[in-house]
């Protein structure tokens, strides 16, 4: 039996490298090809890390018909172009294009964080987040923008725009720019919806931020309990998708999360008004969690 072929479109991406580190990792048997991630048909070779280099094969129908699996992971375009190329594909999702009832949805990494936190506080009765948004929700050309707002503001010259609309660096966003290719409040609504698909009873309320951070999500909590609680660790206790941080170990940080496992959880405090209510600190990396949940899927396809 030979070994299964995966396609990964937008195989230079955040998202992209992401996979296949977790495929490498894994030591998964399995054919791995890389497409471009634009639509135009594009490709050539890309300097991946250190001295590798990476040639990118066009996206074409031959290419995704040779593969078991094709992950999405490039440009909502180039999402979309494979699906017309190849309408009866096996396709995992990562960029949010895909809207088809035969296919399992991939949720958004936010969605599976605050899921997580209201099945921990299932006794709470309503929980307020606070949801730190990174820049390479925004792939590399977030990553990019952020990276050359914050030099440009140094050397005091003009700020590009061009995925913002606004000025990202050294400052906190609730709304980007109206010429923005894709508003925070439609990924607000997103997350909120794929937290309903998750946990259709969730008795929580959400904003999302845009923060000045490259990677990892960071999401503050407001809980409020029936009664007064002592305290709420035990509550995140013995569970291997936790990594609890009390007693000493460092805080949860966005930075402590980029290319972990799990979710950090910690820095929990007592609301100083209102004895039912706690404060608690979720960090995340988002691309991780994405790509971690795509392979579990092309798992269970293949």
């Amino acid at each position: 039996m030979k070994n299964p072929t995966v396609a990964i479109v937008g195989g230079a991406s955040l998202l992209g490298r992401e996979l296949q580190d977790l495929i490498r990792d894994s030591k998964l048997k399995w054919t791995v090809r890389l497409l471009s991630g634009e639509a135009d048909g594009s490709a050539g070779t890309i300097t991946a890390s250190g001295e590798d280099a990476t040639y990118l094969e066009p996206i074409s129908s031959e290419a995704l018909a040779e593969a078991d699996v094709t992950f999405l992971a490039g440009t909502r375009e180039s999402s979309a172009e494979a699906l017309r190329l190849d309408p009866a594909g096996q396709f995992v999702d990562l960029t949010g294009v895909v809207k088809d009832d035969t296919m399992q949805p991939l949720l958004h990494p936010a969605a599976k964080g605050l899921a997580l936190l209201l099945e921990k506080l299932k006794y709470a009765e309503y929980v307020i987040a606070t949801v730190f948004e990174p820049a390479s929700e925004r792939g590399h050309a977030g990553v990019a923008e952020l990276q050359k707002q914050s030099s440009s503001l140094l050397s005091f010259q003009p700020l590009p725009k061009d995925v913002f609309d606004a000025q990202a660096a050294f400052n906190l966003l609730a709304e980007y720019g109206e010429d923005a290719p894709v508003s925070l409040a439609a990924v607000e609504d997103r997350i909120y919806n794929d937290l309903l698909t998750l946990r259709p009873d969730a008795n929580l309320s959400l904003r999302l931020i845009q923060t000045p951070v490259f990677h990892a999500y960071g999401v503050l909590a407001f809980v409020r309990f029936p009664s007064a609680v002592d305290s709420i660790e035990s509550l995140f206790q013995k569970d291997p998708r936790i990594d609890l941080r009390t007693g000493g170990t460092e805080a949860p940080s966005t930075a402590g999360a980029a290319q972990q496992d799990g979710f950090q959880v910690g820095s929990f405090r007592k609301d100083r008004r209102d004895p039912r209510a706690w404060w608690v600190w979720m960090t995340f990396d988002n691309l991780r969690v994405a790509a971690s949940d795509a392979l579990e899927v092309a798992k269970e396809l293949l």
